[in-house]
């Protein structure tokens, strides 16, 4: 299947920037910090970081593959993970004017270890003028990985092997491939029961319609792509607006382990 334009691809980080910048433009304050705690204390949450307690009326909670860090109402979270090796390719020359109009490419197979996703030549933001590929796939898919593991995985450069197949892949794809460099890195996708993120109530309170915490985790391989509609469902949710009925609230219900 192919998606004309104005399909093309997301940069993550380059988002995450823009609605930063956007939010605090808005009002609001921007903290970076790490969080160890967020709890229900009295008529408020409080938020442990490593730069001292936050006070809130109402947490959202979107971690990402960490919704099992530190001490929060998500600690049990029914998620698995996909650990993704992703290999970097700078273009010699003239290579990006050759596959100019090129689409992004997301390939699924029956294994889902064979799923790969390959993105078109990008600037390079360390090198100006120079542009870049990106292809990634899993090594392990829907596995249940701890903090600590998940934490290591990413301080990798992703499974040398993985990376190999990849490179194969890549030159089959696109024969007489002219790279300048290449190096790889690694990257988790993060799955519910559901295949939809759980976008809900979680912690004291939920039972009787009183949370104060919530949260919008589990991108399913989406995340990014789907991030204005899903960021737009988990915000009304927290302030109050009515689920829209033409979404299914079961698909975006938190699912625990047992």
């Amino acid at each position: 299947m192919s998606e004309p334009a104005p399909a093309g691809y997301v940069d993550p980080r380059a988002h995450v920037r823009a609605e930063v910048l956007a939010a605090a433009g808005a009002g609001a304050t921007v903290v970076d910090a790490l969080v160890g705690s967020v709890t229900v204390s009295g008529h408020c949450v409080e938020v442990g970081t490593d730069v001292g307690p936050i006070s809130a009326d109402r947490v959202l909670l979107a971690t990402g593959a960490f919704s099992g860090h530190g001490d929060t109402p998500l600690a049990g979270l029914d998620v698995e993970y996909a650990l993704h090796t992703q290999l970097y390719v700078a273009l010699e020359g003239d290579e990006a004017d050759r596959l100019a109009g090129m689409p992004s490419i997301i390939a699924k197979h029956a294994d889902p270890t064979g799923d790969l996703y390959l993105t078109p030549p990008v600037p390079d933001a360390v090198r100006p003028g120079h542009h870049v590929l990106k292809i990634g796939m899993p090594q392990d898919d829907h596995v249940r990985v701890s903090v600590a593991d998940l934490s290591a995985w990413y301080r990798t450069d992703g499974d040398p092997a993985t990376a190999a197949r990849l490179d194969r892949i890549l030159r089959g794809l696109l024969p007489e491939l002219r790279v300048a460099d290449s190096w790889t890195g690694s990257c988790v996708t993060t799955y519910t029961p559901t295949g939809h993120p759980a976008i809900d109530w979680v912690g004291p309170g939920v039972e009787v319609g009183a949370g104060r915490i919530a949260c919008c985790v589990g991108g399913n391989g989406y995340a990014a792509k789907c991030a204005p509609a899903l960021g737009g469902l988990a915000a009304g949710m927290l302030l109050g607006d009515p689920w829209p009925t033409e979404v299914d609230r079961d698909l975006f219900r938190a699912r625990f382990l047992s």
